[in-house]
This record gives structure tokens, C-alpha cells and sequence, in this order.
């Protein structure tokens, strides 16, 4: 039996959503079970109804939201989650202020792939691992 994880990708653009779904459907033998969300509405929801949820990418700029709002209200929803900012916005105030609000990670969509692939391995990580 594979082991799998659970990562909800929230992004307004379905062709990111694709291209990230068709990039990491398996990291190092562990399967990814993508759940998707295009605003940050439909991403609490989606967090509050799946207890089973290990990890979530989160874009910055959504319809419904802008900037580090949706991060803060994420977070205050869901203070235990384990949420990696996902976002082409490569300023170093803004890495800063997301860590400040509780990110795990954060992933720029300009990196390498295999820089993805490392940060998402270690954001599904069991807690306390190397």
C-alpha cells in the first residue's frame, strides 16, 4: 500500500492548478491527493469539511481576497494547518510577514521544480522529522 498525502492547491488559475497537479502527482513514492479550491471561501470551507488535510498551497492574490489578508484569515481559521504560501510575488518583506503569520514555507511559482518538489516534501513531513 502506497502511502498518500492530502494537499489542498488554492489558485485562481486552473492552468497553475493543472500544471502543479501534473508536476507532483507522486513525491519520492508518495502519492498526492490534490483537492483544489479558487478562492479562499471555498478554501476554508474545503479545510473545515476534510479533517484529513496535511498540508495547503496558497496563493496570495485571490478573487475574494488580496496580499496577506487570506494567509491571516486562514490562519486564524485554522491555526494548526500547515500552509506553504504559493505566489509569484518574490519580495523579501513579504516572505518575512508571511512566516510572521504562520506559513510553514513559502513557494514562489518562478522557482525550479525540484526546489518545489523539496520545499512540498517537507512541508508533508510528520513534525519533528529531519
Amino acid at each position: 500500500m502506497t502511502a498518500s498525502r492530502k494537499v489542498l492547491l488554492v489558485d485562481d488559475h486552473e492552468l497553475v492548478r493543472v500544471g502543479v497537479k501534473a508536476s507532483y502527482g507522486e513525491l519520492l513514492g508518495l502519492a498526492i491527493e490534490w483537492l483544489e479550491a479558487t478562492t479562499l471561501a471555498e478554501a476554508l470551507a474545503l479545510y473545515r469539511a476534510d479533517g484529513g488535510i496535511d498540508a495547503v498551497l496558497l496563493d496570495l492574490n485571490l478573487a475574494d481576497c488580496k496580499g496577506l489578508q487570506g494567509l491571516r484569515i486562514f490562519m486564524q481559521a485554522h491555526p494548526a494547518a500547515r500552509v506553504a504560501v504559493f505566489s509569484g510575488t518574490q519580495d523579501e518583506f513579504v516572505i518575512r510577514q508571511a512566516r510572521a503569520l504562520g506559513a510553514a514555507a513559502y513557494v514562489g511559482k518562478g522557482r525550479m521544480t525540484s526546489e518545489t518538489r523539496d520545499t512540498l516534501l517537507a512541508l508533508l513531513a510528520p513534525p519533528g522529522s529531519p
